[in-house]
């Protein structure tokens, strides 16, 4: 059964092709709906809308105000449902920004990523956390503003230790007016638009009151915050955005598309990505670059003046419209630039057309690698999906493992990796671990692997193969055990307890697979660690549920620790001799 010729007015709108259980196949937008959908039944249609309408059961349509309208609400729905015939980019994390939450009577300065939310000033995007948070350092030391939770905020009852060390002006306490902060904060912003020569006017004046007004402390504070001023106006690293540029290019090869991004600011590049969309075959490079156009802009990351193209987008106009809606400014889209513009785009072309052959010859090395181990473990053929297993532990505590999902077609799949939180574990006991892990991976009804990789050597294998067997599964699986002195590339590999000789491509493939599984579990690791690492848990009759309690009402362990035994007892189920107990144990006395 085919879907029926739909009835839809013509009029801007989004139409969604479903299947017969519901999932939509693809998200398209049309001026003219009753044209664009009509086209799907015409006598001359491609491959690709061939094998999209064999599997369209139905067609469903909303309408819009407008196409720039349409074209907002197709990307929410892609970003949403990643439908199979659309074109994909993987979701990634956005630039951080600096955070200013307005709706406070003292504005935290934070760390944020992602969709934009009113009553709150952005300023950004930073290339890298790394320069963000030399920045927020940077704005503590001159302006003393906050960066804790507003939870932690609200218990304060005398300063914390940002306070002691001269990076908060301790507006919990009261240590500093409302609207002294408020000036602060206008100085702070100010600067992070790069007038800081605006600033240091601002500061001049009130350094001289002070000092005529014989108030030497407070001048004294002025004057150290304009030389600290003037040494950041003589570092470069800083430039004000005045020109703000993005350059995206596209190359195509066969059947694969590399999407360049540069991110240009006054001049420099700050930042660049290689971005690879899924499912490119038969588009052109102005439709990948619409898609990536309206996946990366039109969800939450920041939108310069000036986007210049390699390619004309598909629906120019529309798109134009659409980022100008969104970004409340008129945007403008370029395929053209003199001078250093020109420049930029040949290196946007240069570097998506080299990522694009990087990435084709390690697609050809890694299947040779899944062809070469299907040899040498004496598979009929290549393993479509290799999940690997490991397990992360310090001494035994905060014990974590990972499962990584790689593909013959994909690659990495990250989206279905999985991580578990190992409990009742004799400490240190990686055998139990991965049992375990196993265990509770398998016995729900998820897509079983051809190859089962495990970061171990034979009695890991074998203790997962016993996990198997208990489940009635039946997945190969493999060890690789690390080398004398944990050199990479002498490791080894078992199978069946019987180590294999492996060619180079495929001993890599199975080593980045391993790598990844290792670098996953480590990082939950650390996370159930920090969280964990708390000497309440040293404390009898305090268990995870009140220790929780105790950290989220004071905003983390230093609230805790900073509290009075009376403050402790508001907390639900404290009570006052439980109180009392946390507050003797957290400050040297016994716990009873």
């Amino acid at each position: 059964m085919k879907a029926a010729t739909p009835d839809a007015p013509p009029r801007p709108g989004v139409y969604r092709m479903l299947d017969g259980e519901g999932n939509i196949l693809y998200v398209g937008k049309a001026r003219n709906l009753n044209n664009r959908l009509r086209s799907y039944f015409s006598t001359s249609r491609s491959p690709k809308v061939e094998q999209l309408m064999a599997r369209t059961r139905s067609i469903e349509h909303t309408l819009t105000a407008d196409e720039a309208a349409a074209l907002i609400l197709e990307n929410d729905l892609i970003k949403q449902h990643r439908p199979r015939y659309n074109v994909l980019f993987r979701d990634d994390k956005s630039y951080p920004y600096l955070r200013m939450d307005l709706r406070h009577p003292f504005p935290r300065l934070s760390f944020y990523r992602g969709k934009r939310h009113p009553g709150s000033r952005y300023f950004g995007p930073y290339p890298n956390t790394g320069a963000l948070r030399k920045t927020l350092s940077l704005l503590q030391k001159l302006f003393k503003l906050r960066n804790c939770t507003d939870n932690f905020f609200k218990h304060r009852t005398r300063p914390c230790l940002q306070y002691q060390i001269q990076r908060c002006s301790a507006p919990c306490t009261d240590r500093i007016s409302q609207a002294d902060y408020q000036h602060d904060l206008e100085h702070a912003m100010l600067f992070l638009q790069g007038r800081s020569a605006q600033v240091l006017e601002a500061l001049v004046e009130p350094m001289q009151q002070a000092a005529a007004a014989k108030d030497y402390e407070q001048a004294a504070h002025y004057r150290d915050m304009i030389a600290r001023l003037r040494q950041v106006q003589q570092d470069h690293s800083l430039p004000a955005p005045a020109t703000a540029v993005d350059v995206i290019a596209c190359a195509t090869q066969d059947e694969q598309a590399c999407i360049q991004l540069f991110v240009m600011r006054n001049g420099v590049n700050v930042h660049n990505r290689a971005y690879f969309p899924e499912r490119p075959a038969d588009r052109e490079p102005g439709e990948l670059i619409a898609a990536f156009l309206g996946q990366h802009y039109l969800e939450h990351h920041a939108i310069p003046t000036e986007l210049l193209l390699s390619h004309p987008p598909a629906d120019r106009h529309s798109m134009a419209q659409a980022l100008s809606r969104r970004a409340g400014r008129q945007i403008s889209l370029r395929t053209r630039g003199q001078g250093e513009r020109r420049h930029w785009l040949e290196m946007a072309r240069t570097n998506a057309s080299s990522a694009l052959q990087l990435r084709q010859g390690r697609r050809e090395q890694e299947a040779q690698g899944f062809v070469q181990l299907a040899a040498a473990l004496q598979l009929a053929e290549p393993p479509e999906r290799i999940e690997c297993f490991d397990v992360s532990h310090t001494g035994g505590a905060a014990a974590t493992a990972s499962c990584v999902v790689h593909t013959r077609k994909a690659g990495a799949v990250p989206a279905e990796y999985r991580r578990f939180n190992l409990r009742a574990l004799p400490p240190g006991d990686d055998y139990a671990g991965l049992h375990q892990a196993v265990l509770r991976n398998y016995s729900k009804s998820r897509e079983r692997p051809a190859l089962l990789l495990i970061d171990g050597g034979r009695g890991q294998a074998a203790r997962v193969t016993q996990a198997l067997q208990e489940l009635q599964l039946h997945i190969r699986v493999i060890g690789i055990a690390k080398g004398p002195g944990r050199k990479s590339g002498l490791e080894t590999v078992y199978s069946d307890g019987q180590a294999v000789q492996l060619s180079r491509p495929a001993l890599q493939l199975l080593l980045r697979i391993r790598d990844e599984a290792h670098r996953f579990a480590l990082q939950g690791h650390r996370r159930r660690r920090n969280r964990l690492a708390s000497p309440l848990e040293d404390i009898s009759g305090i268990g995870t549920e009140l220790r929780h309690r105790l950290l989220e009402y004071f905003g983390g362990l230093q609230g805790v620790r900073h509290a009075a035994a009376t403050e402790l007892a508001r907390v639900q189920g404290v009570g006052p001799k439980r109180a009392e107990r946390i507050h003797r144990q957290l400050h040297g006395g016994n716990a009873a």
